[in-house]
């Protein structure tokens, strides 16, 4: 980590949603230039609700407590400011890809780089087309509307749409959830060669922590809006310290073998 300090770091970070919704429970975590780090931990955990806060999205009264990214204070911050550090300081892919279902995918792609970067209709073209060939989509998608493409297509689509305006952290939500193997298997590999050919940051977000781990230099645990157990990747799924790791990583099939998966007990 550089001595400027990290590009992200959050502290005690907590949202309450209602009176009795707790989805974060100070939740505290860094990220240096070019790291990537894994969140996981089951449905309800409160993953998705960190990547929100993380591009701005929840603000006071429902969060508390700090979340600085590139020297930013995004709890509390004004709209001038949540417009300058998004697309270009942090970009957040959703889970389910929600593209505009009527507007084609070239042009969701190229509003962006219009927006943000200021290119023209010719130059954003260009642009995306670089973004598709990048992720190895075809350039036919982009006069495509997203019910017509497959779901590896839509993710590698919304990947690109993340990657647009060249941002410094990437948050990616479920990436590969819902696809097949192979493809998702080739997905997770283009993900790990662009953030390393970028030095891109990268959060991923995902129940899927075989997956997710892969991406990953660092992980951290969430169980009930709480972080278990934060560290190396290579540490945590090698000799978890925390029973609700264990039962994580016990709880995804073995293919070699024929024991029975352990359930993970409920309140």
């Amino acid at each position: 980590m550089s001595s400027a300090g990290p590009l992200l770091e959050v502290r005690d970070l907590r949202v309450r949603y209602g009176r009795e919704v707790d989805a974060l429970r100070g939740v505290s975590l860094c990220l240096a230039e070019g790291e990537s780090c894994a969140v996981v931990g089951e449905s309800g955990s409160g993953k998705t609700t960190l990547a929100l806060c993380l591009a701005g999205l929840v603000q006071p009264p429902e969060a508390t407590g700090s979340v600085r990214l590139a020297g930013h204070e995004l709890i509390g911050a004004t709209t001038e400011t949540l417009r300058t550090v998004r697309w270009r300081t942090v970009a957040l892919a959703l889970q389910g890809a929600p593209f505009n279902p009527v507007t084609t995918v070239g042009a969701q792609l190229a509003e962006p780089l219009r927006e943000h970067l200021g290119l023209g209709d010719g130059q954003a073209r260009a642009r995306a087309e670089e973004l598709t060939d990048e992720l190895a989509l075809d350039r036919s998608a982009l006069d495509r509307f997203p019910h017509q493409l497959s779901g590896g297509q839509r993710r590698r689509a919304m990947l690109a749409m993340a990657l647009a305006c060249d941002p410094r952290l990437v948050i990616l939500d479920e990436p590969t959830q819902g696809l097949d193997l192979a493809t998702a298997s080739a997905l997770g590999d283009r993900i790990a060669e662009i953030t390393r050919e970028r030095g891109l940051a990268l959060l991923v977000i995902s129940h899927d922590l075989p997956q997710a781990t892969r991406l990953a230099d660092r992980t951290v645990v969430l169980y009930a809006g709480e972080a278990m157990e934060a560290g190396a990747t290579s540490r945590i799924t090698a000799t978890p310290a925390h029973p609700y790791t264990w039962a994580l990583l016990g709880a995804y099939p073995v293919m070699t073998t024929s024991k029975d998966l352990r359930p993970i007990r409920g309140s």
